[in-house]
C-alpha cells in the first residue's frame, strides 16, 4: 500500500484500475486499456487485484470492480466504476493540462 501511495504521489496523473479476479467487466477494461484507448490522456496505469492488496478498498474506499481512479498531483480527481466512460478521462485530463 505504501508503495502505491508513493507512486501516485510521484506523478503528475495517474490512472489506478482496481480489478478482481473471474470478473468479466474488469478483463474488458483492461483489455481496452491494454489496446490504447486512453493513448490520448498518455497517463501511467497501474493494475491492482484486489486480492492481492486488501487495504486498497478501506483506503480509496472501492466497493465495487473494476474500478478506476484518476489522480491529478497526488489527488483523486475522478472514479468511474463498472462500464466506464474512457471520455470523461481524456476531457478532465485535457482541462488539467489547460
Amino acid at each position: 500500500m505504501e508503495k502505491l501511495k508513493t507512486e501516485i504521489q510521484a506523478e503528475n496523473a495517474f490512472l489506478l484500475l482496481v480489478k478482481t479476479e473471474n470478473c468479466s467487466v474488469c478483463e474488458a477494461v483492461e483489455e481496452q486499456i491494454n489496446q490504447g484507448v486512453l493513448k490520448e490522456a498518455d497517463v501511467p496505469v497501474k493494475k491492482i487485484r484486489l486480492k492481492d492488496v486488501p487495504e486498497v478498498s478501506g483506503e480509496f474506499l472501492v466497493f465495487t470492480s473494476p474500478t478506476l481512479l484518476l489522480f491529478l498531483d497526488g489527488k483523486e480527481q475522478w472514479r468511474g466504476s463498472r462500464f466506464v466512460s474512457y471520455d470523461e478521462i481524456i476531457r478532465i485530463m485535457s482541462l488539467w493540462r489547460s
